[in-house]
């Protein structure tokens, strides 16, 4: 089988070939749906939630049916009743910087964690947040080294509730984002 190409398919309008069964990416509300649901190794499921929508814990899962992790109620789904088999949570990207003092990051859409490795203590920095954030997404900070004085920016028509002005040497903080609200709020 080759690999599909993308395509549109409409209700009632001829066949799905064989290439593109099971490359569709399907949507369940929560972990409780997942568990009942057993792939194919490589379908994708788009999970809103564990326990509820938007709490925080959903994303993206591939299936691998040679998997033998445990169900960990966060990164590995197994389905109820599956000797071997899981729903694996792909990794959320994040953003490496080695940045020098007076550095200027914007962070990419979809980003969730900024992770920033400096030589040595920065004497100042600024971190401009996504301009299209999706809500509930989350924003996690975290650098190995002290940064004196650091400046975090929203973009227009944002507020960012409890912003760090400085951070610790391993130090991390993080940020959830409400759409409604345009606002990120400290987490």
């Amino acid at each position: 089988m080759a690999a599909p190409l993308p395509t549109v398919s409409q209700q009632g309008s001829g066949v799905v070939p064989a290439d593109l069964l099971n490359t569709y990416v399907q949507t369940v509300a929560t972990f409780a749906q997942l568990r009942a649901f057993t792939g194919l190794t490589s379908m994708c499921v788009s999970v809103l939630g564990g326990a509820a929508t938007n709490d925080g814990l959903g994303g993206l899962f591939v299936y691998s049916a040679s998997s033998t992790a445990a169900d960990n109620g966060a990164t590995v789904i197994v389905p109820t009743g599956a000797i071997q088999g899981a729903w694996l949570k792909l990794a959320a990207p994040y953003s490496y910087q080695a940045p020098t003092t007076g550095f200027s990051i914007q962070v990419a859409n979809g980003v969730t964690a900024l992770l920033l490795n400096p030589a040595g203590t920065l004497a100042s920095g600024t971190i401009t947040f996504p301009t299209t954030p999706i809500d509930g997404q989350t924003l996690r900070i975290a650098s190995s080294q002290i940064i004196t004085a650091l400046t975090l920016s929203a973009p227009a028509g944002q507020t960012i509730l409890g912003p760090i002005t400085t951070i610790a040497a391993n130090g991390h903080a993080s940020w959830q984002y409400v759409a409604a609200i345009q606002t990120w709020f400290s987490a």
